[in-house]
């Protein structure tokens, strides 16, 4: 693409573009920065990517935005946001498309400090837990260290058991071993039935009905406290 530089026309790869350049855009031009528009004829932009808004941008100068703001105002004293809609707009988005029009504008973002940096940056973030997460699993932390104290104190109480009977009365037998594996069994068993590998499923299960009977009474709940709709019925937030 081609951009000025220290007054000279250069042509510049996207990755090399610093902020002070002004780059030249013309029909299917990608910004590569964010800017400022600084002159150009019917530019219309193409910001659905980054801004989801299906309709194109028309782009023109800062002076020419505000005079015709100005004017919108002297007119019509009351602002509505289809009225504001039909402002241009001095901003280029970066990773939005030029589609009609040619001009040129001054880069003031790029990298990660422009747009496409800062979506790509939140990308590659770990996302944090919410707040219902992060109680199932303190949840299922519990209920897993009950299961395993659990599991332990089973099969000690068993060996305990085992060892004072054969102690009394004095048997002891090869065939033991197969029993006190079945002890061990037994305890891995306990374990494994304690953990709540459903509980996930019927949170969900139980959120999905209780937000479907507020619906159904249209009612409007700002913070849903869920283990107080998973244990009591509440009654209705009006």
């Amino acid at each position: 693409m081609e951009c000025r530089r220290n007054g000279k026309l250069e042509s510049k790869h996207e990755g090399l573009v610093v902020v002070g350049d002004i780059i030249e855009i013309k029909i299917g031009s990608s910004l590569p920065a964010d800017g400022i528009f600084l002159e150009g004829i019917g530019v219309e932009c193409d910001e659905s990517s980054m801004t989801g808004e299906s309709l194109l941008c028309t782009k023109d100068t800062l002076a020419n935005c505000l005079k015709k703001l100005s004017d919108m105002k002297s007119e019509n004293p009351v602002m509505t946001e289809s009225t504001l809609k039909e402002l241009p707009s001095p901003l280029l988005l970066s990773g939005s498309y030029i589609k009609s029009g040619e001009g040129r504008f001054l880069a003031i973002a790029v990298g990660e400090q422009s747009c496409v940096g800062k979506v790509l940056a939140a990308l590659k973030e770990k996302p944090t837990m919410t707040p219902l997460q992060k109680k199932l699993e303190g949840v299922a932390d519990f209920i897993g260290k009950i299961g395993f104290y659990t599991a332990i104190a089973t099969v000690g109480v068993l060996f305990i058991r085992y060892f004072i009977s054969r102690i009394a009365y004095g048997l002891w037998a090869a065939s033991d071993v197969g029993l006190c594996f079945g002890f061990v069994i037994l305890g891995i068993t306990v374990l494994i039935v304690a953990i709540p590998e459903g509980l996930p499923l019927a949170v969900t299960i139980a959120l999905a009905y209780s937000v479907g009977k507020m619906f159904e009474e249209n009612n409007f709940v700002k913070t849903l406290m869920v283990f107080l709709l998973i244990i009591i019925k509440v009654s209705p937030v009006k």
